[in-house]
């Protein structure tokens, strides 16, 4: 089975994949991993391939984040959620995550 995996550069977000992407490399799944510039480091020591994405621009997240930790925990979550999840890092990781779909197809 071909598995593709995508995350955030958040340790938060990526290292709780790292037992799903393990376990599905040990049953012989072929695995792709794409993810931001900031993960290629850690990216590089590990068996799987992968593929680097993008990142948001710090001009464009710096004050979206700055307004989540203005408003209430609630409201808060609702912008980082929509603003950061939603558009910023999904715009970022389009293309990448576009183009593995397109070259690495399941099969």
């Amino acid at each position: 089975m071909r598995v593709l995996f995508a995350s955030t550069s958040g340790s938060g977000h990526f290292h709780p994949l790292l037992p799903f992407i393990d376990a599905c490399t040990a049953r012989g799944d072929d695995v792709l991993v794409v993810a931001p510039p900031k993960l290629e480091a850690l990216l590089r020591t590990r068996e799987q391939p992968y593929r680097i994405g993008g990142e948001p621009p710090d001009e464009e997240l710096g004050p979206v984040m700055a307004r989540v930790l203005e408003l209430p925990p609630d409201d808060g979550v609702s912008l980082m959620t929509r603003e950061v999840f939603g558009r910023l890092f999904t715009a970022a990781m389009l293309s990448a995550l576009e183009e593995a779909c397109r070259e690495w197809r399941p099969v």
